[in-house]
Parts: structure tokens; C-alpha cells; sequence
């Protein structure tokens, strides 16, 4: 159930890597009216637009969204028309795409290492997010946290089981010695 949710989790990464390029191909869009205004203003103009095509372009190849609205702001204070464009909007949209996109890898990797307290975590941050974490994922949880009850429960009579032979030895009962021996043998 695990692997499942696993290749589950890797497909929605996949999608979700797709959907962040589709968006930045959106706020490329985005950039190129405001900076062809400003280039038609002027031969002045025209060299601070083209400048900033350049900037704004290598950031948004960059992926650092952070960076990205910096530099967006800066361009505006320096003349390029972006308020009246959807680019904020746009930014703030990639900005989210990408956050789940990082989750999902979270999530995929805890998968991988069948790390129960890691899927717990980022199952509770996708949904967080307002994402739906799929239902494999939720089996592979509730696998892994029978998985642990049971080596627990091993543990525990292992536990008990040493202290019963080390009593028994103690006491020197060699006969119940070998009855919990093949007892535990048994089981």
C-alpha cells in the first residue's frame, strides 16, 4: 500500500511540476505587454524596458519567487507598467503552485522511507494548503501505523519474554526454561 501511494503522490508531484511551468509561462506572458508600453515611450524608455526584460526574464528562469517579486517591484518603481496587469496575481498563484509542489515531494519522499510520523506531517501541511491528500496515501498511513503497532506489540513480548527466561534462569528452573523456549518457538 505504501509503493501505491507512493507512485500516487509522484504522479500528483509530476502534475503539479507541470502546472508550476505552465504558470510561469503565464507570468512570462504577463511581463511582455507592460515592457513593450514602456519600450514604445521613448528611446530612453525603450533602453530601461530593455534592461528590464532581460532582469525580469533571468529571474523568472531563476524560480526564486521571492526574487522574482523583488525584482517585479523594483522594474515598477523604475517606470514599467505592471500595476494594471495581472502579474501579482499571476506571481501569487506560482507562488502557491510551487509551495505544493515542494509538499508533495515531501510527502513522496516520507512515502519512500516509510517514515509514519513524516507521512502524518505532510498530509496535515497538503491539506493545509486546501489540497486533497488521495486516499492511497491515507491506506499507506493507516499500513504503516499497523505496521508499528505490531513491532511494538513484538517488542513488548520480546520484552517480556527475556524477563520471564531471566527469572526462570535465576531461579534455576532448567525444565520451565525449555517449555518457554519452545513456547516462544512456537509462535
Amino acid at each position: 500500500r505504501v509503493a501505491a501511494a507512493e507512485r500516487k503522490v509522484r504522479e500528483l508531484l509530476a502534475l503539479q511540476a507541470k502546472l508550476c511551468e505552465t504558470t510561469r509561462r503565464c507570468l512570462a506572458e504577463q511581463l511582455e505587454p507592460p515592457i513593450d508600453v514602456c519600450a514604445a515611450a521613448g528611446a530612453e524608455a525603450a533602453a530601461i524596458a530593455g534592461e528590464w526584460r532581460h532582469v525580469l526574464f533571468d529571474a523568472l528562469q531563476g524560480g526564486d519567487v521571492d526574487e522574482m517579486e523583488e525584482v517585479l517591484h523594483q522594474a515598477e518603481s523604475s517606470g514599467i507598467p505592471l500595476g494594471p496587469t495581472k502579474v501579482y496575481e499571476v506571481l501569487r498563484r506560482l507562488r502557491e503552485d510551487e509551495d505544493l509542489e515542494g509538499l508533495w515531494q515531501c510527502l513522496a519522499s516520507a512515502l519512500g522511507e516509510a517514515d509514519r510520523l513524516a507521512v502524518a506531517f505532510w498530509c496535515e501541511e497538503v491539506e493545509n494548503l486546501g489540497a486533497v491528500v488521495p486516499g492511497e496515501v491515507e491506506e499507506a498511513l493507516v499500513a504503516l501505523r499497523e505496521e508499528e503497532t505490531a513491532r511494538l506489540e513484538r517488542m513488548e513480548g520480546e520484552r517480556d519474554l527475556a524477563t520471564i527466561a531471566s527469572e526462570l534462569h535465576a531461579a534455576g528452573d532448567i525444565e520451565a526454561l525449555r517449555s518457554l523456549v519452545v513456547d516462544s518457538m512456537a509462535r
